[in-house]
Protein backbone atom coordinates (compact mmCIF):
# COMPACT_ATOMS: atom_id res chain seq x y z
CA UNK A 1 0.00 0.00 0.00
CA UNK A 2 1.68 3.39 -0.84
CA UNK A 3 1.23 6.26 1.15
CA UNK A 4 0.65 9.73 -0.77
CA UNK A 5 0.76 13.13 0.71
CA UNK A 6 -0.86 15.82 -0.91
CA UNK A 7 -0.56 18.22 1.56
CA UNK A 8 1.90 21.38 1.17
CA UNK A 9 2.02 24.95 4.07
CA UNK A 10 0.48 27.87 3.94
CA UNK A 11 -0.72 30.51 6.15
CA UNK A 12 -4.15 31.47 6.26
CA UNK A 13 -4.37 35.89 5.44
CA UNK A 14 -7.63 36.52 5.31
CA UNK A 15 -10.39 36.00 3.16
CA UNK A 16 -11.55 34.51 -0.39
CA UNK A 17 -12.84 36.06 -3.65
CA UNK A 18 -16.89 35.99 -3.98
CA UNK A 19 -19.10 37.65 -6.79
CA UNK A 20 -22.05 37.86 -4.40
CA UNK A 21 -23.52 37.65 -0.68
CA UNK A 22 -26.70 36.41 -0.78
CA UNK A 23 -27.17 36.38 2.56
CA UNK A 24 -27.19 39.97 2.82
CA UNK A 25 -30.41 42.14 1.84
CA UNK A 26 -29.16 44.49 -0.93
CA UNK A 27 -28.11 48.32 -0.09
CA UNK A 28 -30.01 50.03 -2.35
CA UNK A 29 -31.18 53.99 -1.05
CA UNK A 30 -34.14 54.01 0.18
CA UNK A 31 -34.82 56.88 -1.99
CA UNK A 32 -33.91 55.38 -6.06
CA UNK A 33 -31.27 57.68 -7.37
CA UNK A 34 -28.24 56.44 -9.78
CA UNK A 35 -25.52 55.21 -8.23
CA UNK A 36 -23.20 57.92 -10.33
CA UNK A 37 -24.60 61.09 -8.13
CA UNK A 38 -22.27 61.70 -4.82
CA UNK A 39 -23.96 65.12 -3.75
CA UNK A 40 -23.35 68.90 -2.49
CA UNK A 41 -25.66 69.44 0.92
CA UNK A 42 -25.98 73.02 0.74
CA UNK A 43 -22.80 75.16 0.60
CA UNK A 44 -19.59 72.90 0.00
CA UNK A 45 -17.70 71.79 3.30
CA UNK A 46 -14.82 70.10 1.81
CA UNK A 47 -11.54 71.11 3.33
CA UNK A 48 -7.97 70.50 1.53
CA UNK A 49 -6.13 68.00 4.17
CA UNK A 50 -2.84 69.98 2.79
CA UNK A 51 -4.79 72.67 4.27
CA UNK A 52 -4.08 71.02 8.01
CA UNK A 53 -1.34 70.67 10.25
CA UNK A 54 0.48 67.76 8.91
CA UNK A 55 0.51 66.66 13.13
CA UNK A 56 -3.24 66.45 13.28
CA UNK A 57 -5.01 63.56 13.67
CA UNK A 58 -7.09 63.80 10.09
CA UNK A 59 -3.99 64.58 8.41
CA UNK A 60 -2.78 61.50 9.88
CA UNK A 61 -5.61 59.52 8.83
CA UNK A 62 -5.73 60.80 5.65
CA UNK A 63 -2.11 59.22 4.86
CA UNK A 64 -3.75 55.81 4.45
CA UNK A 65 -6.75 56.97 1.73
CA UNK A 66 -5.41 56.62 -1.69
CA UNK A 67 -6.73 58.13 -4.90
CA UNK A 68 -7.32 55.48 -7.28
CA UNK A 69 -7.90 55.42 -11.12
CA UNK A 70 -9.37 52.65 -12.75
CA UNK A 71 -9.48 52.09 -16.59
CA UNK A 72 -10.23 56.14 -17.22
CA UNK A 73 -12.42 56.36 -13.98
CA UNK A 74 -11.94 58.02 -10.53
CA UNK A 75 -12.17 56.82 -7.17
CA UNK A 76 -10.93 56.71 -3.25
CA UNK A 77 -9.77 53.60 -1.34
CA UNK A 78 -7.77 53.26 1.63
CA UNK A 79 -5.21 50.46 3.11
CA UNK A 80 -6.80 47.66 5.70
CA UNK A 81 -3.64 45.34 5.61
CA UNK A 82 0.06 46.26 4.45
CA UNK A 83 -0.66 45.16 0.82
CA UNK A 84 -4.29 45.15 0.80
CA UNK A 85 -6.65 48.20 -0.57
CA UNK A 86 -10.90 48.65 -0.04
CA UNK A 87 -12.89 50.23 -2.32
CA UNK A 88 -16.39 49.98 -4.00
CA UNK A 89 -17.30 46.97 -5.98
CA UNK A 90 -19.00 49.88 -8.61
CA UNK A 91 -15.52 51.01 -8.95
CA UNK A 92 -13.99 47.59 -10.08
CA UNK A 93 -16.96 46.56 -12.06
CA UNK A 94 -17.70 48.59 -14.67
CA UNK A 95 -20.29 47.66 -17.23
CA UNK A 96 -20.95 44.61 -15.81
CA UNK A 97 -17.50 43.33 -16.14
CA UNK A 98 -14.81 42.82 -13.96
CA UNK A 99 -12.13 45.52 -14.88
CA UNK A 100 -8.70 43.68 -14.05
CA UNK A 101 -6.91 44.06 -10.92
CA UNK A 102 -3.82 45.04 -12.76
CA UNK A 103 -5.78 48.30 -14.36
CA UNK A 104 -6.09 49.67 -11.08
CA UNK A 105 -3.02 52.37 -10.32
CA UNK A 106 -3.16 54.08 -6.32
CA UNK A 107 -1.52 57.27 -5.75
CA UNK A 108 -1.13 57.75 -1.88
CA UNK A 109 0.49 61.25 -1.48
CA UNK A 110 -2.37 63.42 -4.00
CA UNK A 111 -2.60 66.69 -1.24
CA UNK A 112 -2.06 68.86 -4.43
CA UNK A 113 -3.86 70.18 -7.14
CA UNK A 114 -2.55 68.85 -10.55
CA UNK A 115 0.33 66.78 -8.64
CA UNK A 116 -0.68 63.16 -7.79
CA UNK A 117 3.06 62.46 -6.74
CA UNK A 118 4.77 58.97 -7.79
CA UNK A 119 2.58 55.93 -8.43
CA UNK A 120 2.67 54.34 -5.07
CA UNK A 121 1.11 50.71 -6.23
CA UNK A 122 -1.30 48.81 -8.71
CA UNK A 123 -3.22 46.14 -8.22
CA UNK A 124 -2.40 42.80 -8.42
CA UNK A 125 -5.44 40.52 -7.90
CA UNK A 126 -8.79 40.52 -6.33
CA UNK A 127 -8.85 39.21 -2.49
CA UNK A 128 -12.70 39.61 -2.19
CA UNK A 129 -16.06 41.20 -4.44
CA UNK A 130 -19.16 41.65 -2.99
CA UNK A 131 -21.75 43.25 -5.00
CA UNK A 132 -24.60 43.08 -2.68
CA UNK A 133 -22.38 45.12 -0.03
CA UNK A 134 -20.68 47.26 -2.67
CA UNK A 135 -17.31 46.54 -1.62
CA UNK A 136 -14.19 44.88 -2.61
CA UNK A 137 -10.47 44.28 -1.83
CA UNK A 138 -7.65 44.15 -4.29
CA UNK A 139 -4.24 42.80 -3.12
CA UNK A 140 -1.71 45.06 -4.39
CA UNK A 141 1.85 44.56 -6.01
CA UNK A 142 3.55 46.09 -2.95
CA UNK A 143 3.35 46.39 0.61
CA UNK A 144 2.62 49.84 1.32
CA UNK A 145 1.81 49.36 5.64
CA UNK A 146 5.28 50.08 5.78
CA UNK A 147 5.53 53.65 5.12
CA UNK A 148 1.16 54.51 5.56
CA UNK A 149 -1.09 53.35 7.93
CA UNK A 150 -3.37 50.60 7.70
CA UNK A 151 -6.86 52.14 8.71
CA UNK A 152 -8.49 50.08 11.35
CA UNK A 153 -12.25 49.00 10.54
CA UNK A 154 -14.63 49.38 13.46
CA UNK A 155 -17.73 46.52 14.21
CA UNK A 156 -19.08 49.59 16.02
CA UNK A 157 -22.52 50.96 14.39
CA UNK A 158 -22.84 54.80 14.63
CA UNK A 159 -25.61 55.90 16.58
CA UNK A 160 -27.82 58.79 14.77
CA UNK A 161 -27.29 62.64 15.08
CA UNK A 162 -23.85 61.69 15.31
CA UNK A 163 -21.05 63.84 13.29
CA UNK A 164 -18.84 62.34 10.67
CA UNK A 165 -16.18 63.21 8.61
CA UNK A 166 -15.28 61.54 5.09
CA UNK A 167 -11.74 61.37 3.87
CA UNK A 168 -12.06 61.47 0.18
CA UNK A 169 -10.67 62.18 -3.25
CA UNK A 170 -13.59 64.15 -4.81
CA UNK A 171 -13.97 64.44 -8.73
CA UNK A 172 -10.33 63.30 -8.80
CA UNK A 173 -8.83 66.06 -6.61
CA UNK A 174 -6.99 66.04 -4.40
CA UNK A 175 -7.16 64.94 -0.84
CA UNK A 176 -10.14 66.44 1.06
CA UNK A 177 -12.37 66.01 4.48
CA UNK A 178 -15.93 66.89 4.80
CA UNK A 179 -16.50 67.04 8.67
CA UNK A 180 -18.71 69.89 8.79
CA UNK A 181 -22.78 69.79 9.15
CA UNK A 182 -22.27 66.34 8.87
CA UNK A 183 -24.15 64.56 10.80
CA UNK A 184 -25.59 60.96 10.69
CA UNK A 185 -29.43 60.92 9.04
CA UNK A 186 -31.13 57.81 9.61
CA UNK A 187 -29.04 54.13 10.40
CA UNK A 188 -30.60 51.00 8.82
CA UNK A 189 -28.57 48.16 10.22
CA UNK A 190 -30.80 45.99 8.70
CA UNK A 191 -30.14 47.12 4.80
CA UNK A 192 -26.51 47.47 6.26
CA UNK A 193 -26.52 50.88 5.65
CA UNK A 194 -25.97 54.46 6.88
CA UNK A 195 -27.45 57.88 5.58
CA UNK A 196 -24.91 60.92 6.37
CA UNK A 197 -25.01 65.06 5.54
CA UNK A 198 -20.90 64.82 4.79
CA UNK A 199 -21.09 66.25 1.51
CA UNK A 200 -19.29 63.95 -1.34
CA UNK A 201 -19.05 64.34 -5.10
CA UNK A 202 -17.88 61.58 -7.69
CA UNK A 203 -14.76 60.16 -7.45
CA UNK A 204 -15.37 59.87 -3.56
CA UNK A 205 -17.02 56.18 -4.12
CA UNK A 206 -14.94 53.68 -1.57
CA UNK A 207 -13.70 56.38 0.67
CA UNK A 208 -13.31 55.78 4.26
CA UNK A 209 -16.23 57.49 6.52
CA UNK A 210 -15.33 57.67 10.73
CA UNK A 211 -16.45 59.35 13.81
CA UNK A 212 -16.25 63.37 13.67
CA UNK A 213 -13.77 62.11 17.04
CA UNK A 214 -12.89 58.51 15.69
CA UNK A 215 -10.06 56.92 14.36
CA UNK A 216 -11.53 53.75 13.20
CA UNK A 217 -13.70 53.15 9.58
CA UNK A 218 -17.79 53.08 10.33
CA UNK A 219 -18.32 52.94 7.02
CA UNK A 220 -17.81 52.61 3.34
CA UNK A 221 -19.41 55.74 1.62
CA UNK A 222 -21.06 54.54 -1.88
CA UNK A 223 -23.75 56.54 -3.27
CA UNK A 224 -25.96 60.01 -2.56
CA UNK A 225 -29.34 60.90 -2.81
CA UNK A 226 -30.27 64.40 -4.82
CA UNK A 227 -33.44 64.22 -3.95
CA UNK A 228 -33.46 62.74 -0.35
CA UNK A 229 -30.85 65.25 0.88
CA UNK A 230 -28.37 62.31 2.06
CA UNK A 231 -25.52 60.26 1.10
CA UNK A 232 -25.12 57.02 1.99
CA UNK A 233 -22.31 54.17 3.16
CA UNK A 234 -22.31 50.78 3.89
CA UNK A 235 -21.75 50.03 7.62
CA UNK A 236 -18.58 48.94 8.47
CA UNK A 237 -20.06 46.49 10.33
CA UNK A 238 -21.86 44.44 8.14
CA UNK A 239 -18.51 44.27 5.73
CA UNK A 240 -16.27 42.80 8.67
CA UNK A 241 -19.02 40.07 8.93
CA UNK A 242 -18.95 39.62 5.38
CA UNK A 243 -15.27 38.87 5.15
CA UNK A 244 -15.38 36.79 8.50
CA UNK A 245 -17.75 34.85 7.08
CA UNK A 246 -15.69 34.76 3.64
CA UNK A 247 -12.37 33.96 5.95
CA UNK A 248 -14.40 31.03 7.51
CA UNK A 249 -14.95 28.91 4.01
CA UNK A 250 -12.25 30.23 2.13
CA UNK A 251 -8.72 31.86 3.08
CA UNK A 252 -7.41 34.11 1.05
CA UNK A 253 -4.49 33.27 -0.90
CA UNK A 254 -1.32 34.87 -3.08
CA UNK A 255 -1.94 32.87 -5.96
CA UNK A 256 -4.10 33.11 -9.10
CA UNK A 257 -4.81 29.22 -8.94
CA UNK A 258 -6.75 28.94 -6.06
CA UNK A 259 -8.26 31.97 -6.67
CA UNK A 260 -9.63 30.34 -10.05
CA UNK A 261 -10.42 27.09 -8.15
CA UNK A 262 -12.85 29.60 -6.49
CA UNK A 263 -14.48 30.81 -8.74
CA UNK A 264 -15.12 27.79 -11.18
CA UNK A 265 -16.96 26.56 -8.27
CA UNK A 266 -19.45 29.49 -7.69
CA UNK A 267 -19.74 29.66 -11.23
CA UNK A 268 -21.10 26.06 -11.18
CA UNK A 269 -24.21 24.03 -10.52
CA UNK A 270 -23.38 22.77 -6.80
CA UNK A 271 -22.06 19.88 -6.09
CA UNK A 272 -21.78 18.35 -2.87
CA UNK A 273 -18.09 16.92 -1.14
CA UNK A 274 -18.87 15.35 2.25
CA UNK A 275 -16.57 13.81 4.97
CA UNK A 276 -13.95 16.54 4.83
CA UNK A 277 -12.73 17.43 8.29
CA UNK A 278 -11.77 21.24 8.97
CA UNK A 279 -8.63 20.02 9.87
CA UNK A 280 -6.41 17.01 9.74
CA UNK A 281 -3.83 15.71 12.04
CA UNK A 282 -0.37 15.04 10.77
CA UNK A 283 -0.07 11.35 9.66
CA UNK A 284 -3.72 10.76 9.80
CA UNK A 285 -5.72 9.67 6.46
CA UNK A 286 -8.31 11.33 4.46
CA UNK A 287 -11.59 9.95 2.66
CA UNK A 288 -13.88 11.85 1.27
CA UNK A 289 -17.53 11.26 -0.50
CA UNK A 290 -18.62 13.14 -3.91
CA UNK A 291 -22.41 13.48 -4.56
CA UNK A 292 -22.54 13.13 -8.92
CA UNK A 293 -25.57 14.50 -9.75
CA UNK A 294 -25.27 13.39 -13.19
CA UNK A 295 -23.41 11.09 -15.50
CA UNK A 296 -20.22 13.08 -16.72
CA UNK A 297 -16.68 13.46 -16.45
CA UNK A 298 -15.23 14.01 -12.89
CA UNK A 299 -12.08 15.94 -12.21
CA UNK A 300 -10.49 16.25 -8.37
CA UNK A 301 -8.02 18.65 -7.92
CA UNK A 302 -5.72 19.91 -4.73
CA UNK A 303 -4.78 23.47 -4.93
CA UNK A 304 -2.09 24.83 -2.31
CA UNK A 305 -1.68 28.53 -1.38
CA UNK A 306 1.98 27.85 -2.88
CA UNK A 307 0.50 27.83 -6.22
CA UNK A 308 0.55 23.89 -6.44
CA UNK A 309 -2.30 22.26 -8.44
CA UNK A 310 -2.41 18.53 -8.65
CA UNK A 311 -4.69 15.98 -10.48
CA UNK A 312 -5.82 13.74 -8.15
CA UNK A 313 -8.57 11.66 -10.39
CA UNK A 314 -8.31 10.54 -12.85
CA UNK A 315 -4.75 9.21 -11.74
CA UNK A 316 -2.52 6.43 -13.08
CA UNK A 317 -4.60 4.30 -11.64
CA UNK A 318 -8.03 5.37 -13.13
CA UNK A 319 -7.87 7.34 -16.05
CA UNK A 320 -10.77 6.89 -17.60
CA UNK A 321 -12.86 9.29 -15.35
CA UNK A 322 -16.26 9.00 -16.76
CA UNK A 323 -18.78 8.39 -14.09
CA UNK A 324 -22.25 7.76 -13.54
CA UNK A 325 -24.84 9.36 -11.03
CA UNK A 326 -24.67 8.51 -7.46
CA UNK A 327 -22.44 8.32 -4.89
CA UNK A 328 -17.91 8.13 -5.18
CA UNK A 329 -16.01 7.75 -2.34
CA UNK A 330 -12.40 8.80 -3.09
CA UNK A 331 -10.17 7.33 -2.54
CA UNK A 332 -11.88 4.38 -4.51
CA UNK A 333 -10.88 0.49 -3.77
CA UNK A 334 -9.12 0.57 -7.54
CA UNK A 335 -6.50 2.93 -6.23
CA UNK A 336 -3.57 1.35 -4.04
CA UNK A 337 -2.81 4.72 -1.81
CA UNK A 338 -4.18 6.31 1.06
CA UNK A 339 -4.43 10.37 1.36
CA UNK A 340 -1.67 11.14 4.47
CA UNK A 341 -1.27 14.58 5.89
CA UNK A 342 1.80 15.55 6.51
CA UNK A 343 4.01 18.44 7.21
CA UNK A 344 3.89 21.50 6.96
CA UNK A 345 0.84 22.42 8.28
CA UNK A 346 -1.38 24.96 6.66
CA UNK A 347 -4.74 25.07 4.59
CA UNK A 348 -6.07 23.45 1.59
CA UNK A 349 -8.57 23.20 -1.01
CA UNK A 350 -10.39 20.36 -2.52
CA UNK A 351 -12.16 21.50 -6.26
CA UNK A 352 -14.33 18.34 -7.56
CA UNK A 353 -15.89 19.16 -11.21
CA UNK A 354 -18.33 17.39 -13.41
CA UNK A 355 -18.46 18.16 -17.05
CA UNK A 356 -20.54 17.34 -19.47
CA UNK A 357 -18.08 17.89 -22.28
CA UNK A 358 -14.81 15.10 -22.08
CA UNK A 359 -12.40 16.54 -19.97
CA UNK A 360 -9.57 14.62 -18.27
CA UNK A 361 -6.96 16.90 -16.34
CA UNK A 362 -4.82 14.01 -16.00
CA UNK A 363 -4.35 12.69 -20.14
CA UNK A 364 -4.47 16.74 -20.94
CA UNK A 365 -1.58 17.05 -18.16
CA UNK A 366 0.44 14.83 -21.12
CA UNK A 367 1.44 12.59 -17.53
CA UNK A 368 1.77 9.25 -18.19
CA UNK A 369 4.37 7.31 -15.06
CA UNK A 370 3.65 9.60 -11.55
CA UNK A 371 0.68 8.69 -9.94
CA UNK A 372 -1.08 11.91 -9.88
CA UNK A 373 -0.76 15.05 -12.63
CA UNK A 374 0.81 18.46 -11.65
CA UNK A 375 -0.14 21.16 -13.67
CA UNK A 376 1.12 24.20 -14.42
CA UNK A 377 -0.68 27.80 -13.96
CA UNK A 378 -1.24 27.66 -17.90
CA UNK A 379 -2.30 24.63 -17.88
CA UNK A 380 -4.29 24.66 -15.23
CA UNK A 381 -5.79 28.13 -16.54
CA UNK A 382 -6.40 26.46 -20.31
CA UNK A 383 -8.17 23.71 -18.16
CA UNK A 384 -10.82 25.99 -16.03
CA UNK A 385 -10.95 28.07 -19.39
CA UNK A 386 -12.74 24.75 -21.13
CA UNK A 387 -14.76 23.91 -18.33
CA UNK A 388 -16.09 26.98 -18.26
CA UNK A 389 -17.25 27.01 -22.01
CA UNK A 390 -19.58 24.45 -21.17
CA UNK A 391 -22.26 23.53 -18.36
CA UNK A 392 -20.66 22.05 -15.60
CA UNK A 393 -21.05 21.30 -11.83
CA UNK A 394 -18.81 21.83 -8.95
CA UNK A 395 -17.69 21.78 -5.41
CA UNK A 396 -15.03 23.20 -2.94
CA UNK A 397 -13.87 22.27 0.69
CA UNK A 398 -11.37 23.51 2.81
CA UNK A 399 -9.14 22.11 5.80
CA UNK A 400 -6.42 22.63 7.18
CA UNK A 401 -3.30 20.24 8.72
CA UNK A 402 -2.14 20.56 12.03
CA UNK A 403 0.77 19.09 14.32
Amino acid sequence: MKFLSIFAAATLMATAHSSTAAEYPGTDPIVPFSIDNRVVLGDPDFEKISSLPSSSRISQLSRGVAHLQISGSVCTGFLIDSDLLMTNEHCVVQRGREVSATNIQVFMDYYRSGDRGALSAVGQEYVLIDKNLDFAVVRLNRRLGERYPILSLSPSIPSEMRSVKVIQHPKGRSKEVSRRNSRVVRLMPRQNVVHYRADTQGGSSGSPVFDLNGDAVIALHHVGSPSGGFNEGVLMSSIIERMQQAATTSPVTANAEWNAAVQLAQGGRPLTINEVADRYSIGSTMNFKVNVPASGYLNIFNVTQTGESTVLFPNRFVRDNRVRQGSMTFPTSAMPFQLTASAPTGDQLILVMLTQQPLNAYSDSGESKSPFARMSPASFKSFTRSARSSDYFAGVRYTSIVR
